[in-house]
């Protein structure tokens, strides 16, 4: 009796074996029901609370997605199209660091977005953190002065360097601008382009001091936002990576005598009223050129030529009277048609430039 009852529960018992039962969701697009591991995470997400921050949507169907805009419209807008479906960061720099964007997927994406502060955010943040810039077919005057500025301070970082040193990097479009145009300043330092160490070192101060605004931005977003204890201790991480890389700053600018160079006085009449006028007119503003209608007939040289005249017909009563009349009204005529053809020459100009505003 005691065997059948130990057989009886060992039945009962040893053939009944505790197995964990994985979760499982419904997808929203294919309405199949799937396991957790068939679906990603969005943790900084308002949208799906209900799920526990999992998105409802099937690794699958994200990837049909990602193939139909990626053929459509290329990798990159498929990248940020899924983003935000799924409500998770785009990031320039997370894009950039994939190496093979010809065989990507968006799987390979958001393995670079689980680690760091993209765990934080959602795709709110890619607006918050300029990472999407809105492309308009309207280019406004100053705007078309900032890209002409921003164009010829590239140019003339490639000819001082020689080459481009922020093509692979992962910087974005709007960090590559700014880094090109500090670097500018820089490559102004006199006999810069004969010291290959101090040209590697500018570049490397360019990129940490663009490192130093990305963490001040991410601070300053954690501090509006609010923090929990998490964000404290992410806080306290950029707190300290600013100021080793600050401090990494000011020794590479020591050693190479970049600080010397630069308070030295070298470039003391950059504020100085001619070289604004020369940077306003590289810039093409055309408020800056010189309006020779205006200085031509403005009153004071009106008054000039009168008094011109006026001697030249003094001169001329002298002579005989038939002849001065003759001179007298020759150049009446002449002076007359001369004002015409400057106003006429003055609104062509300013027709020129109407059309070259619409043109733009």
């Amino acid at each position: 009796m005691a065997n059948l009852r130990g057989e009886d529960l060992q039945a009962k018992y040893g053939a009944t074996k505790r197995t964990r039962t994985e979760k499982t969701y419904n997808c929203i697009k294919c309405g199949q029901v799937k396991a957790d591991s068939s679906f990603y995470e969005s943790p900084a997400s308002k949208i799906w609370l209900l799920s526990k921050n999992k998105v409802l949507l099937c690794k699958n169907c994200v990837t049909e997605i990602f193939e139909e805009y990626k053929l459509k419209y290329g990798v990159k807008l498929a990248v940020i199209v899924c983003c935000a479906l799924l409500d998770v960061p785009y990031s320039d720099s997370a894009f950039n660091s994939i190496t093979d964007k010809e065989n990507i997927s968006f799987g390979n994406y958001m393995v670079k977005i689980k680690v760091g502060v993209y765990k934080s955010q959602s795709f709110a943040n890619s607006f918050i953190n300029n990472e999407l810039v809105p492309q308009s077919n309207i280019i406004s005057k100053n705007a078309s002065i900032e890209d002409n500025g921003d164009n010829r301070n590239k140019k003339f970082v490639l000819s001082v360097v020689g080459y481009d040193p922020f093509e692979d990097t992962t910087l974005s479009e709007i960090d590559k601008k700014k880094a090109y145009n500090m670097l500018a300043s820089y490559c102004e330092l006199p006999n810069v382009e004969d010291n290959s160490h101090t040209i590697q070192s500018v570049i490397q101060i360019v990129e940490q001091q663009i490192q130093v605004e990305i963490l001040n931005n991410r601070i300053n977003h954690l501090l509006v936002a609010g923090s929990t204890s998490d964000d404290d201790k992410m806080l306290q991480g950029y707190i300290t990576s600013r100021k080793n890389i600050q401090d990494c700053i000011v020794k590479m600018a020591e050693s190479s005598n970049i600080a010397a160079s630069k308070n030295s006085g070298a470039n003391t009449n950059k504020n100085t009223l001619a070289v604004k006028m020369k940077e306003m007119l590289d810039d093409q503003v055309e408020e800056a050129q010189p309006n020779l209608f205006n200085i031509k007939w403005c009153d004071a040289a009106k008054q000039i030529a009168d008094i011109s005249n006026k001697s030249i017909l003094e001169q001329l009563d002298l002579q005989d009277n038939d002849y001065a009349d003759m001179v007298k009204k020759q150049r009446e005529i002449i002076t007359k048609q001369e004002e015409q053809i400057d106003v006429l020459e003055e609104e062509n100009r300013n027709l020129k430039n109407q059309l070259l505003r619409m043109g733009e």
